[in-house]
């Protein structure tokens, strides 16, 4: 069992608990970041304030925003490093879930930068040699954007104009959402929603399927067991239907059809605007992991003992949980 060193970037709109510090800590003692700690999972995720804090200074509205960018190190343990990726990823969004519920405003996971082994970074700096491993989270390429093709576009009836948005807006959050557990339920919603749609379509012109069911199977030979599995997931992740199963395995069951709903998707609500839809893009993930083993030479090792004595030399911060 290794440890590992995820680093993020999170936008969290919860501002620090600096006025419950110990009416004995002196105003000029600095504090540099908060941490919340699970010692039953073995994670620790330290949010870190662009710069030192004290009790006694001030912020304006217009500087709230920048501060609420936190730089975010999850400490975990695993067999792999992307075991350790998987489990720091889980970790932080359930951190944020609580996040946003108390400061009643959204917190978002805004980027992963990298992971790497602490356990042999550890071994290293005592060793003076040796590799560990690192990973690095994939980025949206320029060359993966894909622009919406204007001149091959048909609306073929009003509701394409005009009552389709709402499956728009949660298709479109399919897209965005970090999570892939927000990702699956939003574009979920945008193809369950469709069905009415269809019926609607249908009724003016008898040549458009009849319901959401016929397009699936008939049109996009997508069998009935696919459907059923994505709406037991999505339950899974909305209303814990069973308190013993496992939300990581529900997110791994999540990602695997994740592909497939996107795809199913993405071609339901283009039945309502063209009738010669484009190809859609691939769906990225933006937790895929560029894994890397570096050989370390002294100057890596004189970098990573610094960093290491930093870390360790005892953080001021506030500790929740």
């Amino acid at each position: 069992m290794y440890k590992f060193l995820t680093k993020a970037t999170v936008f969290a709109p919860l501002l620090p608990p600096v006025g419950d510090l110990p009416k004995d800590m002196p105003d000029n003692t600095s504090i540099e970041s908060f941490s919340w700690k699970n010692d039953q999972f073995e994670v620790e995720i330290k949010f870190i304030f662009p710069e030192p804090i004290k009790k006694t200074h001030t912020i304006s509205e217009k500087e709230l925003h920048n501060f609420f960018h936190y730089k975010t190190e999850i400490l975990t343990t695993g067999n792999t490093i992307r075991e350790g990726a998987s489990k720091s990823i889980f970790s932080l969004e359930q951190a944020l879930d609580a996040g946003s519920f108390f400061s009643q405003a959204a917190c978002k996971i805004l980027e992963f930068v990298s992971i790497v082994n602490l356990t042999q970074i550890e071994d290293i700096i005592k060793k003076k040699n040796g590799s560990f491993e690192k990973g690095t989270f994939r980025k949206q390429k320029i060359s993966e954007t894909k622009s919406f093709p204007l001149g091959r576009l048909i609306f073929l009836t009003e509701m394409g104009t005009k009552k389709i948005g709402r499956n728009l807006f949660w298709f479109r959050k399919g897209l965005t959402e970090f999570s892939v557990l927000h990702r699956f339920v939003a574009f979920f919603t945008a193809l369950e929603e469709l069905n009415s749609y269809f019926q609607g379509a249908n009724r003016k012109d008898g040549n458009f399927p009849p319901s959401l069911k016929d397009f699936l199977e008939l049109s996009l030979k997508i069998s009935p067991d696919s459907f059923r599995k994505w709406k037991n997931i999505r339950n899974d992740i909305v209303h814990f239907t069973s308190r013993k199963k496992d939300y990581r395995k529900i997110s791994r069951e999540a990602r695997v059809n994740l592909p497939d709903l996107y795809n199913a998707c993405y071609y339901a609500i283009a039945r309502f605007f063209t009738n010669k839809t484009p190809k859609p893009s691939p769906l990225i993930f933006y937790e895929d992991l560029e894994k890397e083993v570096v050989e370390t030479n002294p100057e890596i090792v004189k970098q990573l003992t610094l960093i290491h004595a930093r870390r360790n030399k005892g953080f001021k911060e506030i500790k929740i949980g």
